[in-house]
C-alpha cells in the first residue's frame, strides 16, 4: 500500500496542476486518464442487442467490429455471449486504448481491438473528428458536422488482407458503423463477403439530421449519401445479398429494394442488415 500511495500522490500532483519540466520548457501533464469505455449494453442503439442476439444465437464465428467507439457493440455482444471471438476495428487511438484496457482487466482472451480504419485502399488517409471519443468521426469530411472538427491521418487497410493475415476463417457478423463510409469498407472485404457470407450490420445515413427537429443538409452532401447508398446497394445485391431496414423502434427488419434516404415522416432510422441468400 505505502509503495502504491508513493507512486499516485506525486502524480496525484500534476493532475491538479502542477507542471513537469523537460530541459528548459514546462509543460501540462494529463495525469490520470477517466476510462470513457461504455458502462451499459443498451444506453446506445438499444434495438442492436435483439438483432445481434438473434444473429450470434444461430450463426458461429467472429464477430467483426468495424467502428469500435466507446465499445457500445462489445459491451452487447459480451451480453449475449461472452466467450465470442471478437475483433474490433477503431481509428481514433483513445477509443482503441479504452476498449484495450477493458479487454485486459477482465482477461477476455477471445476478444481483441485493433488501432486501425478499415476501407479500400492500403495507406494513410485523412480522418475528421471533434473531441477524443466522436461517435461522428469518419474518413468522410461531412461538412454539416461541427466546423471545430479537426483533421489527422490514420492507417487504413483493406479488410480481406487484414483479416487473411489474421487467420480468420469464420466470421458469424461483420458491423460496420464508419459514419459514411461504408461502401469503401465492404469494398475492402468483398472477398470475404463472397466467401464467408457472414450477417453484415451497417448504417446509410439519412439526407437529414436531428431528433425533434429535421435539418435537411447540403445538396452536395445529399448527392454523395445516394451515391454511397447506391454503390452499397448495388455490390450487395452482385454478392448474393438481402437488405432490410432495421426498424430501431421495435428490433424489427423488413426488406427493401432501394434505401430512401429523404423519408423524413416515416424514418425508422439508419441502421440496415443485410443477409445472404441461400445458394
Amino acid at each position: 500500500m505505502k509503495n502504491t500511495l508513493s507512486y499516485h500522490l506525486p502524480r496525484l500532483l500534476h493532475q491538479l496542476g502542477r507542471r513537469v519540466r523537460f530541459g528548459n520548457h514546462q509543460f501540462k501533464m494529463p495525469g490520470y486518464y477517466p476510462c470513457r469505455f461504455t458502462t451499459s449494453s443498451d444506453q446506445h442503439e438499444g434495438f442492436l442487442e435483439a438483432i445481434l442476439r438473434r444473429v450470434l444465437e444461430t450463426r458461429r464465428g467472429t464477430f467483426i467490429d468495424v467502428g469500435v467507439n466507446a465499445g457500445q457493440t462489445l459491451a452487447k455482444v459480451l451480453s449475449i455471449d461472452k466467450d465470442r471471438a471478437y475483433v474490433g476495428f477503431e481509428p481514433q487511438i483513445s477509443c482503441c486504448f479504452n476498449a484495450d484496457q477493458f479487454i485486459k482487466a477482465n482477461g477476455l482472451v477471445n476478444a481483441q481491438v485493433l488501432p486501425l480504419a478499415l476501407g479500400d485502399s492500403n495507406r494513410l488517409l485523412s480522418f475528421f473528428s471533434e473531441g477524443e471519443t466522436d461517435e461522428c468521426a469518419s474518413l468522410i469530411d461531412r461538412k454539416s458536422l461541427a466546423s471545430n472538427r479537426t483533421q489527422t491521418f490514420v492507417q487504413c487497410r483493406m479488410g480481406d488482407e487484414i483479416l487473411s493475415e489474421m487467420g480468420i476463417t469464420q466470421i458469424s457478423a461483420i458491423k460496420i458503423d464508419v459514419e459514411g463510409a461504408e461502401i469503401q469498407v465492404m469494398e475492402g472485404l468483398k472477398e470475404t463477403l463472397t466467401s464467408q457470407r457472414p450477417t453484415i450490420i451497417f448504417e446509410v445515413l439519412p439526407n437529414f439530421s436531428g431528433i425533434e427537429e429535421r435539418i435537411w443538409h447540403d445538396p452536395d452532401t445529399c448527392t454523395s449519401n445516394h451515391a454511397s447508398a447506391e454503390k452499397i446497394r448495388v455490390l450487395l445485391h452482385q454478392i448474393g445479398y438481402q437488405i432490410f431496414q432495421i426498424d430501431e423502434a421495435s428490433a424489427s427488419e423488413s426488406k427493401i429494394d432501394a434505401f430512401d434516404l429523404d423519408n423524413i415522416k416515416d424514418f425508422k432510422g439508419s441502421n440496415f442488415i443485410a443477409h445472404p441468400i441461400p445458394m
